[in-house]
């Protein structure tokens, strides 16, 4: 039920270019704020990993709640999340998380690149280097910044899963 009055308005907003939020955040924070690139990261990346999650809630096996209910004896729905919502919903929870987490490195590197805010990143490094044409360093920080994504990913698979294995 959850899923069906949130879906349409998150599906809207995750369908909208990240770039298209610039005017909108411009206008509030200042088109100088350092803070424009993570806010235009964390709002599409939040709304990744929400639909994942919504997504594994609509999933859920409702059989295993209903025995939860029934072999602890227990009516409050906190435990019940707790106890088997919570686990059903992490690897969906996880996924989204990894995709979010790509997805943001992209977009932060790229806001860099275009000169957005942040004066200090590797998305600037790039550019500088560039504009030096200094192509060797170009593609170092480009394999440095591929390094990270692949890092960050598999630290997070790396996290038990408990449907996994």
């Amino acid at each position: 039920m959850i899923w069906s009055i949130f879906e349409p308005t998150l599906d809207f907003l995750r369908s909208i270019p990240v770039t298209f939020f610039i005017p909108a955040f411009a206008v509030i924070l200042g088109i100088s704020s350092p803070n424009i690139i993570w806010i235009l990261a964390v709002i599409p990346s939040s709304l990744i990993i929400i639909v994942n999650v919504l997504h594994g809630i609509k999933q859920q096996n409702l059989n295993r709640l209903h025995q939860y209910y029934l072999i602890s004896g227990k009516k409050s729905k906190i435990s019940a999340f707790i106890k088997v919502t919570f686990f059903e919903v992490l690897p969906y929870f996880i996924a989204g998380f990894k995709i979010s987490l790509s997805y943001a490195i992209v977009i932060v590197t790229v806001l860099e690149y275009m000169q957005m805010g942040n004066e200090t990143g590797l998305g600037t490094l790039v550019y500088n280097e560039m504009e030096q044409l200094n192509y060797k360093r170009v593609y170092s920080i480009i394999i440095i910044v591929g390094l990270i994504g692949y890092i960050l990913n598999q630290l997070i698979d790396k996290i038990p899963n408990k449907h996994s294995g």
